[in-house]
C-alpha cells in the first residue's frame, strides 16, 4: 500500500500505511529514514502522525506494560550488544561471519575470532548502507523514479544488516524481487532473481540437512546479497538510461 499510495502522490494514506506497517512488523522500522533521506516533508508529517496514532491505539488496547516488554524484546533481538547468534535461520551478515569465525555446533569454522567476526559484520553493514545511501539519493525534478527499487532495496539491508534477522523475515525481500523483476527484461538479471529466490526458500526448507557444512547453512545470505546486486544495478541502469520504472 506504501508504495501503490506513493506512485499516485497520495502522500498522507502513503504515509499513513508505512507507519501501520512499522507498527505491525517492527523490523521495517529503518525505512523511516527513507523518506527522511528523501526531504519528502509531507510524507514525513504523515508517518509521524501515523506512528502516534498506531502506537496510542496499541498502547490502549494491550496496556502500557505490554507494549514497553514487546518494544524491550525488540531491542533485545537487534540491538549489537546482544552477540552474535550463529544459530542457521539467524541469516544476516552476523550470523554468516559468526559461523564462519566463531566455534558453534553447527559446523566447523575457520577460527575461534569473535571479534573479527563481529568487525567484519560491521564493516560490510556499513558499506551495504552507504551503497543504499548513494543509490536512493534525491533526485532531480524530472530525473526517472525508482522508487519501487528504491525501497526493495532499504527491505533487503535491513535483512542482511539487522543482527538478528529470522529466514522468515526474508519475506519483507519480496519488495526487493518483485521491483527487480518488472524492471528488467534482461534474462541474465531475471536468471539472478530466480537463484536468489532459490538460496533464499532452499535455506528455509533444508538448512537442517546441511548442519555439519558451515557454508552452506548461509544460503538465504547468499540470496539477498544477490538480490541487492540486482536490485541496486536496476537503480543504476534505470537512472541512466530508462526514461521511467517503478
Amino acid at each position: 500500500l506504501y508504495l501503490l499510495w506513493s506512485q499516485s502522490k497520495r502522500v498522507l494514506a502513503a504515509g499513513l500505511s508505512l507507519a501501520a506497517g512499522i507498527v505491525l512488523k517492527p523490523i521495517a522500522a529503518p525505512l523511516i529514514a527513507y523518506p527522511i533521506w528523501r526531504r519528502d516533508l509531507k510524507q514525513i508529517v504523515a508517518l509521524i502522525v501515523g506512528l502516534l496514532v498506531t502506537v496510542a491505539g496499541t498502547i490502549v488496547l494491550t496496556g502500557p506494560q505490554v507494549a514497553a516488554q514487546y518494544v524491550q524484546n525488540l531491542w533485545n533481538v537487534t540491538a549489537p550488544s546482544a552477540g552474535i547468534v550463529t544459530f542457521p535461520p539467524n541469516q544476516s551478515i552476523f550470523g554468516f561471519f559468526g559461523r564462519a569465525f566463531t566455534v558453534h555446533e553447527y559446523g566447523p569454522s575457520l577460527s575461534n575470532l569473535p571479534e573479527l567476526a563481529r568487525l567484519l559484520s560491521i564493516a560490510l553493514s556499513a558499506l551495504l548502507v552507504l551503497g543504499v545511501a548513494f543509490l536512493t539519493w534525491p533526485r532531480k525534478n524530472g530525473e526517472p523514479s525508482s522508487r519501487g527499487l528504491e525501497v526493495g532495496l532499504i527491505m533487503v539491508t535491513i535483512n542482511l544488516i539487522i543482527p538478528t534477522t529470522w529466514y522468515h523475515h526474508m519475506v519483507i525481500s519480496c519488495i526487493a524481487l518483485i521491483a527487480a523483476w518488472q524492471a528488467t527484461t534482461s534474462w541474465r538479471s531475471r536468471f539472478w532473481l530466480l537463484a536468489a529466490l532459490v538460496l533464499i526458500n532452499a535455506q528455509g526448507l533444508l538448512w537442517h540437512q546441511f548442519v555439519g557444512q558451515t557454508f552452506l547453512l548461509s544460503l538465504g545470505t547468499y540470496g539477498l546479497l544477490i538480490l541487492y546486486a540486482v536490485t541496486a544495478a536496476q537503480i543504476v541502469y534505470t537512472l541512466r538510461v530508462r526514461p521511467s520504472a517503478i
